[in-house]
């Protein structure tokens, strides 16, 4: 099993979960595909300290420690890029 780490994560607003509810019925996890591109979709709540320092505590398959991943608070998306190793 190997698990990486996100480059990006979005704290939604309340409008944007529930269009994207809309689009995941009974799933916390889904994937789109749009102009070639795939992106994968988890839904979960924040946890009380990520909500505070607006970071997402994440740990991969290589790590002892968990990485801290930024949120996006905007509402100009990242640029997506290719995943290493594909």
């Amino acid at each position: 099993l190997k698990y990486t780490i996100p480059q990006n994560a979005i704290l939604l607003t309340a409008s944007d979960l529930a269009t994207l509810q809309t689009q995941m019925p009974k799933a916390l996890a889904q994937i789109f595909s749009e102009q070639g591109l795939s992106y994968q979709v988890v839904l979960r709540p924040l946890l009380p300290d990520e909500l505070a320092t607006k970071t997402l505590a994440m740990f991969g398959s290589a790590q002892s420690h968990d990485i801290p991943v930024p949120l996006w608070t905007n509402t100009i998306l990242p640029t997506p890029s290719p995943t290493p190793g594909q």
